[in-house]
């Protein structure tokens, strides 16, 4: 049995599963992380509710599984008696959205406007738009950052010329505006644990990415590091406007990130293996 622990309290049906089934093999599947979740920085009496939840209930699971290795080794230095149960199984990879962006590119020499996309969400505190905004304003080139996703209105751009803002889409309409964007936008997190969860698919696009970055020691550096075609800059006004330059003046090498090792078939495979590893135990 897996439990997707969205909410994060289900975790708490592991002791009455494992009571009354005690032979079932029991996962947790945690997706983003709970006591160290970027969302409870600052929330001292979150984080403690947190580690009672996960400390009452991780024993009673057979595998944990998590998004990257940087939150399993987390979870390992909070956990050492739980060390083994802590399993990396990343986000898959949709093949079916990357092909459509792929077949679906044209060669955007008939457009006059050069546009960046940015698909995904933004908060005050993480991932804050406000440079990304600014820098795109006061940037003297003829460009465009288009936006989608279902952002708080305290998060979104005023009305522009150089900014226009969309709701979310389906995926496959999103991957017909990706092929007709001109270079993508990957914001990573200020600080945490966490990636992005569009990071592999922007990365695996074939456009040219501008990579918005704070925290040195990202876990999302680990992907952008097997990429090319990607332009590094800091969360600041000057090197996001510089970064616009680079790309829209073709300076960055050929875009290219092979996805395979991320692809939900892979993943299936991979959590597969655990499963029948807990089976031979």
């Amino acid at each position: 049995m897996i439990i997707g622990s969205t909410p994060f309290s289900l975790l708490l049906l592991g002791k009455w599963i494992k009571t009354n089934y005690p032979s079932s093999q029991l996962i947790a599947d945690m997706s983003d992380p709970f006591s160290f979740n970027m969302g409870n920085k600052g929330r001292p009496r979150r984080v403690r509710i947190a580690r009672y939840i996960e400390t009452k209930s991780f024993p009673y699971f057979d595998k944990i599984i998590v998004l990257n290795e940087t939150i399993q080794k987390r979870y390992q230095q909070l956990y050492p008696e739980l060390a083994e149960k802590f399993q990396v199984v990343e986000q898959g990879v949709d093949e079916d959205f990357i092909n459509r962006v792929n077949e679906s590119t044209c060669s955007n020499k008939n457009i006059a406007q050069f546009t960046f996309l940015y698909a995904g969400g933004f908060y005050k505190k993480g991932r804050n738009p406000v440079n990304l905004y600014n820098a795109f304003e006061l940037s003297e080139l003829d460009c465009k950052l288009e936006i989608y996703g279902n952002i708080r209105k305290i998060n979104r751009p005023k009305n522009s010329s150089k900014i226009e803002y969309h709701k979310a889409v389906d995926k496959m309409k999103l991957a017909d505006i990706t092929a007709k964007a001109n270079a993508l936008i990957l914001f990573d997190n200020d600080y945490g644990y966490q990636v992005p969860g569009k990071t592999i698919e922007t990365l695996a696009s074939g456009k040219p990415v501008l990579f918005i970055y704070k925290n040195n020691n990202s876990p999302t550096l680990k992907y952008i590091k097997d990429a090319s075609g990607v332009v590094w800059v800091k969360n600041l006004v000057p090197d996001i406007r510089e970064g616009i330059y680079q790309i829209i003046k073709g300076e960055y090498n050929q875009p290219y990130f092979d996805y395979s090792p991320y692809t939900w078939e892979k993943m299936r495979m991979k959590l597969e293996n655990l499963l029948m590893k807990e089976e031979k135990k």
